[in-house]
This record gives C-alpha cells, sequence and structure tokens, in this order.
C-alpha cells in the first residue's frame, strides 16, 4: 500500500508539472522551442531508440542480439560449470538443435510444418521466454539480499530485462507492419521502455531508504518490485501519451492540459483515500 502511494503522489507530481508545461506551451506559437516541445522530443526520441526502432540505432541495435545471444547463453554455460542449474543451457542447446532441424529440413516440403513450428518456437524462447526467465532467476538472488548488491546487480538486470522487451516487441510487429503513430502502438512501446528505468529506480530508492538509516523490510519483496516497476512504466507512458496528443493538437491546446491537470488531482485524491 506504501508503494502505491508513493507511486501515485509522483505521478500527481509530474501530471500537475505537466499541466503547467503544456499550459506555457498553449499559449506560445512555437511549440518545438518550449520546454514542453523540447521535453517531447527528448521523450519520443528515447522511445524511438530504445524501442520502436531500436534495431536501426547504432548502440541498441548492436546490444540486443549480443545480450539475447551471446551474453546469456555464455552466463547460461558459466552457471551451469559452475554446479547451478544447467535449465538455461538445455534450453539455448536446443534452440541451437532446432535451428540445425530447420536448415536439414528447409528443403523437404513434407517438412515446411515442422520447419515453421521449430522457428517459431526457437524464436519465441530466446526473444522472450528465457530472457524473461533469467531476469526472474537473477532477481531471486537478490531480491533478498542488501541494497548494495540490489543496486549494483539490478542496473546489469535491467540490462537483459531491456533486452526482453526488446525481443517481444520484435515478435509482437514481425510481419504486421503496424504504424508507428497508433496509439495503443505508441502507449506499449512507452511501457517497454521505461520498465527498465523503474526497475533500477526501484533498487536505487530502496538504497537510499537503506542509507538513510530507515528499515526497508516494508519495500522488499517481489510484489513491491513489481508493482513499482509497472506503475512507473505505466505512468510514464501515460504521460507521454498526454504529451504526444499536446504536440498533434488533435483535440485543441487545452484539452491534454485538462487531462493532465484532473489526472494529478485524481492522484493525489487517491493518495490520501488510501491513507
Amino acid at each position: 500500500m506504501l508503494t502505491i502511494s508513493i507511486l501515485l503522489s509522483a505521478m500527481g507530481v509530474a501530471s500537475i508539472l505537466l499541466a503547467g508545461l503544456l499550459v506555457h506551451e498553449a499559449l506560445h506559437a512555437n511549440g518545438a522551442e518550449t520546454p514542453a516541445g523540447r521535453l517531447r522530443q527528448v521523450v519520443h526520441r528515447l522511445t524511438v531508440m530504445t524501442v520502436l526502432d531500436f534495431d536501426k540505432d547504432a548502440v541498441f541495435g548492436a546490444a540486443v542480439p549480443a545480450v539475447l545471444f551471446i551474453v546469456l547463453p555464455m552466463a547460461a554455460l558459466v552457471n551451469a560449470v559452475q554446479g547451478g542449474s544447467p535449465f538455461l543451457l538445455i534450453c539455448y542447446i536446443a534452440i541451437a538443435l532446432s535451428i540445425l532441424a530447420h536448415v536439414l529440413l528447409t528443403e523437404r516440403a513434407w517438412a515446411a510444418y515442422v520447419c515453421a513450428v521449430l522457428a517459431g518456437l526457437a524464436a519465441l524462447s530466446a526473444f522472450v521466454v528465457l530472457p524473461y526467465f533469467a531476469v526472474r532467476s537473477l532477481t531471486d538472488h537478490i531480491v533478498t539480499g542488501s541494497p548494495i548488491e540490489g543496486a549494483v546487480a539490478g542496473t546489469l538486470i535491467a540490462v537483459v530485462l531491456y533486452a526482453a522487451n526488446a525481443g517481444l516487441w520484435t515478435l509482437l510487429h514481425t510481419g504486421q507492419g503496424a504504424p508507428n503513430d497508433a496509439p495503443a502502438h505508441r502507449f506499449i512501446a512507452g511501457v517497454l521502455a521505461a520498465m527498465p528505468f523503474g526497475y533500477v529506480l526501484y533498487w536505487y530508492a530502496l538504497l537510499g531508504v537503506y542509507i538513510a538509516g530507515s528499515d526497508v523490510t516494508g519495500f522488499r519483496g517481489w510484489g513491491t518490485l513489481i508493482a513499482f516497476t509497472f506503475g512507473f512504466a505505466a505512468g510514464f507512458a501515460l504521460l507521454k501519451h498526454i504529451l504526444d496528443a499536446a504536440g498533434r493538437r488533435r483535440f485543441g491546446k487545452f484539452v491534454p492540459v485538462c487531462i493532465s491537470g484532473v489526472l494529478g488531482i485524481l492522484a493525489f485524491s487517491l493518495v490520501f483515500t488510501l491513507q
């Protein structure tokens, strides 16, 4: 409950501040030169680089396959050699064997459906299932550990979480040709882009509470981590959506302002209700 109150309070402050920036933008002819306009450009660029067109970015386009197809398999191998669970290693070996079988059977007409199933399972496993499984397994090791360990390891795990999100995005949009400006499309992209930041922020917030000398027991655990990460991501995506709507001005200058303001008031009202 305390975590929800903190997230709602942050959402309320961010919404009220955004409403103020949008009012300033609405009163100026050239919105691109306002703080809201510059913020919109930064947020849009961040989402495009990390999710929408990550494969076209020099850094993220190389980082995602490196994590999915080099770092995680090597980590699985090292973990198995050191006596850990061989599950991940077995899964990656199975993926490699399925790719080999696909290559050998690709010229066989009777094996078309078999190849399709193998390719689908390999893609789903490599891009989504195993990366998220790795995030869960790695988080299990630090969720009850020291906040300092969580802050350091959590930053590295967030990279794997980002690669998993990018892999999920790739599978969801392969062959669909979904337009980049579809509202649902942009909202999901915002959630996926913000999730790794929310994950890291959780661990550093936990470290801050620990350094301040307070008890972190009430903030620690899978439930709090999931609520904080997804709450942060959803809040970011929602405010981004309002910011984009104001830039497009499909609903007039002041409708996004009102929505942002009402959202802030509603968030603060819910905080007082929960107390």
